[in-house]
């Protein structure tokens, strides 16, 4: 069974009025054979900490909030595995008004499956556990972004999905720290941390979005 590690980087807000709402929203995948070797970088980087910044994560490291050196650390052990990288950009400025924010967040996500089954990067015949960091605490939502998910990769045989909080999967962490890297190479147009990654990244990505009758972001 391949497990499909999954977070992103960003906003879905569309409202470019707003100081905080970035251009660039990204999804990552770690895809990986077993869990262990993941959960081993972010114990391998826990250690290298000094222990005032081991005080204010309390043992859960998160990119946006962690030491330019540490994610550089962090990102060079995630090269030492035996992983690979999927990664979808989206331009906000370039798609057209979502009708529901949630269920475009699972389209984007069945997107990039597509885009690795086009480029025959996946086995449609092979199991998948997808991973995915907790966005919402509704119920519901998240039973309807499994089940979307599962009925909208008709290519992958058998998907099943576990929604999960950084702190009960090690692996959520890593791949906070993955979507990151090339939220900072598309939004800030600083490559040097989705650089360290790319002989792992086996796909990069863009989600064109479905322009059908919908009015443009301006």
């Amino acid at each position: 069974m391949k497990i499909y590690y999954l977070d992103e980087s960003g906003d879905l807000g569309f409202d470019f009025r707003k100081l905080r709402t970035s251009r660039f929203f990204v999804i990552a995948f770690l895809i990986a054979d077993d869990k262990r070797p993941v959960h081993a970088v972010i114990k391998k980087a826990l250690k290298g900490l000094p222990e005032n910044d081991l005080k204010h994560n309390h043992g859960v490291l998160h990119a946006g909030y962690e030491k330019s050196s540490t994610c550089i650390k962090l990102l060079r052990h995630i090269t030492s595995k035996d992983i690979c990288i999927a990664v979808m950009k989206l331009d906000k400025r370039k798609l057209t008004l979502p009708e529901n924010i949630h269920d475009f967040y699972s389209q984007v996500v069945i997107s990039l499956f597509n885009c690795l089954h086009t480029n025959g990067l996946i086995d449609s015949s092979e199991q998948i556990c997808l991973i995915a960091s907790q966005r919402e605490t509704n119920k519901q939502l998240n039973d309807k972004f499994a089940a979307m998910v599962s009925q909208g990769t008709s290519i992958v045989a058998n998907i099943s999905t576990e929604i999960a909080k950084p702190y009960s999967d090690k692996g959520l962490q890593v791949v906070d720290f993955i979507a990151w890297a090339y939220w900072q190479k598309y939004e800030n147009d600083n490559p040097l941390y989705a650089d360290i990654l790319s002989a792992k990244t086996i796909l990069e990505c863009s989600y064109d979005g479905d322009k059908k009758d919908r009015p443009l972001i301006s």
